[in-house]
């Protein structure tokens, strides 16, 4: 049986405060915000050393960090990478409450990444100019939570497409750069032919070129 219940009756929700203030520099205080969010969940920049963390919001792993302007719902959840990172102004997480053992955070997850709750996000926001989304309309927001045994096994096939997904990009991106290899050496001379790969003496063939497997 399917319940309709609030995320607010599921999840604590907590908006970040932090602007964006940040470099690409390599170390410091890792920053999540809407960028992020449309990455894929994907951290490179870091904190200003000036910028105030006295009420930032750290994240866990399996948060799920929702847009709140921009791409109005756009969502991401949080994995291992991306644990500590400070969330940024304008994202809320939404962290499963321990004691909660309706829901688990994946399918909460899954159910936010479809068309028809981003559809309900957007209609949800206000403002003209720069339309936002409240926490507190996003709290009242509800969801279909199925058994936890049917959000595992969904959870659990739905990730085997995301899976499949990525290699075949992955797949792609390889044959692309066979491609190039192959033009290059089409429109190299002779003597850039016989150019070695580590200095080895032999000359650099496309068809040793494999794509990348995961």
């Amino acid at each position: 049986m399917t319940a309709d219940l609030a995320i607010g009756e599921l999840a604590d929700l907590l908006r970040g405060n932090v602007p964006a203030n940040t470099t690409e520099a390599e170390n410091g205080e890792r920053f999540f915000g809407l960028a992020e969010i449309s990455h894929g969940g994907a951290t490179t920049r870091v904190l200003l050393p000036d910028v105030d963390l006295e009420r930032a919001v750290r994240l866990q792993e399996h948060d799920i960090v929702v847009a709140l302007l921009g791409k109005i719902g756009d969502v991401v959840i949080v994995g291992e990478e991306a644990v500590g990172c400070v969330l940024g102004r304008e994202c809320a997480a939404l962290r499963i409450r321990a004691d909660e053992r309706r829901v688990i955070p994946q399918w909460l997850y899954l159910v936010m990444r479809s068309s028809q709750f981003r559809q309900r996000a957007a209609l949800g926001a206000t403002g003209s100019t720069m339309p936002r989304l409240s926490p507190k309309v996003l709290a009242e927001m509800t969801v279909p939570i199925p058994s936890i045994d049917i959000q595992a096994r969904l959870w659990s096939r739905l990730a085997a497409f995301d899976d499949a997904i990525s290699t075949h990009r992955d797949l792609i991106e390889s044959l692309c750069a066979l491609r190039d290899a192959e033009i290059d050496l089409a429109a190299s001379s002779p003597e850039q032919k016989r150019k070695t790969v580590g200095g080895q003496g032999k000359a650099v063939r496309p068809e040793r070129l494999q794509p990348k497997r995961r």
